[in-house]
């Protein structure tokens, strides 16, 4: 059986969710970097009359508007697009996941179906030995029965098949064993 992540759509779908994740992960580092610029502090009484007579001369030259700190008035411009893209980047890499998911329930479906009659063989055959092991244990309980009912006590270092926590299938009510066994024979005939 060859891996999901060898199926033809999955690959498809998550090479998608790669281009995507790269993507976002570019658009944030910019974020940060837009983020890292903006929020150096500008002393307004560092810059000069001149500074902004400086740059409204640039801009009448290149068109190029600068604001406090000499930084281009696009890269807030930037920040924004780059934010809104971020945002859209994430609601469909989430979609992405689930639709991938989705894929990936409905292609398990499809190998568990073709696998339908090998599990329920298997079921039978746990079935078997469920089966046994309560003939074990019936076996060793009468045993310890007879030992009692000839006056003696019981005085093995331990049981050989008696399995408290799993109990008998004669004990019906709260017995793991009479429960697996009912769920068993349901699924595997």
């Amino acid at each position: 059986m060859k891996p999901i992540t060898e199926h033809p759509k999955f690959t498809e779908a998550t090479q998608e969710i790669d281009k995507l994740s790269n993507a976002l992960t570019k658009v944030v580092g910019r974020i940060a970097e837009i983020e890292a610029i903006l929020s150096t502090p500008v002393d307004s009484k560092a810059q000069p009359e001149d500074s902004r007579v400086t740059a409204a001369l640039e801009y009448a030259e290149t068109g190029v508007v600068r604001g406090p700190g000499n930084v281009p008035t696009e890269l807030k411009e930037e920040h924004l697009v780059l934010r809104e893209q971020r945002d859209a980047l994430k609601r469909t890499l989430d979609e992405r996941y689930q639709t991938r998911e989705q894929l990936a329930q409905e292609l398990s479906g499809e190998v568990c179906a073709d696998l339908r009659t090998k599990h329920k063989a298997i079921a039978k055959r746990s079935l078997a030995v469920l089966l046994e092991l309560n003939a074990l244990q019936e076996e060793e309980l009468q045993m310890q029965l007879e030992i009692q009912k000839a006056g003696f006590s019981v005085r093995f270092q331990q049981t050989a098949a008696l399995w408290p926590q799993v109990g008998m299938l004669s004990q019906i009510s709260g017995s793991l064993l009479w429960y697996r066994v009912r769920e068993l024979k349901d699924y595997a005939s």
